[in-house]
This record gives structure tokens, sequence and C-alpha cells, in this order.
């Protein structure tokens, strides 16, 4: 940590290395209106990546707030064992009056432990974007 007590960049980077999965998602949109469902895509480490090992009894937690913070939405899927990459489905369900969506994905360990995390926004005014946890953005295509 730093003077202000902020976690160094370097930090994110250690983090990042020592994920024994990446979860990536992407919504589902309907015609013109916000999103009515997601995918995620949970791809596990392979042989020639460290940290690499069986992941049983993992879980995939995610939640869907508003532009308010507001929670809307959430949900838990049991993963028996993750050994090879898996796509799950959620439904977001309507929100008319939502102008700006973040599903926020955590893979849990059998113990409740973070093993990677990460955020998905959807905005009214902008094109969809993938952000990391760290803030950082990128436009669909250029992961």
């Amino acid at each position: 940590m730093d003077e202000h007590r902020q976690r160094k960049p370097s930090y994110y980077v250690w983090k990042d290395l020592n994920t024994p999965a990446v979860v990536e998602a992407q919504w589902d949109h309907a015609q013109g209106g916000p999103p009515a469902s997601f995918t995620v895509t949970l791809t596990p480490n392979g042989l020639e990546d460290l940290p690499s090992y069986p992941l049983r009894d993992y879980r995939l937690a995610w939640e869907l707030s508003d532009q308010a913070g507001k929670l809307l939405a959430s949900g838990e899927q049991q993963l028996a064992d993750l050994s090879s990459a898996r796509t799950i489905a959620g439904n977001v369900g309507p929100q008319p009056d939502a102008k700006i969506l973040k599903l926020r994905l955590t893979l849990l360990r059998p113990g409740g432990m973070m093993a990677a995390e990460s955020s998905l926004d959807w905005d009214t005014d902008a094109a969809t974007r993938t952000t990391d946890v760290h803030g950082k953005s990128s436009e669909p295509g250029t992961r």
C-alpha cells in the first residue's frame, strides 16, 4: 500500500497472475433495449499456465446492480468439476428503468474465498464495454 492506503498497481498484476481461471462475460442484447441476459465463460488455466490445479467444488456468484448501486438480481452456480472451459448463462430479467447496469462476477473457492473476479458494464449512452476489476475498459473485440 502507498501512503494514502491505496493498493499499488503491482498488487493487481500479482493478483491477475495468481488467478486459477479466466472469467469473461458478455451481454446478450434484446432489440434496442437493455440486455435480457448474459453469458459467462470460465476457462481454467491449462497445464502450461501457473497456477494450474484441479478446480473442484468452486462456485460462480453474480450480482447485478443499477446506476445507483441498487442490487437488482443475483445468483450462484455450483461448479462440481471445472476441468475445461464452461459457458454459463444468466437471466437479467426486465430492467426498463435502468440506464446503467453493472454485472459483477466472482469465482469462489470451496471455502468461500475469492479466486477470480470480473465485471461487465452496460450503459444506454455508450457501447457495451468490458471493465476489469481495476476499472480499465475495452471495446468489444479488443480483449
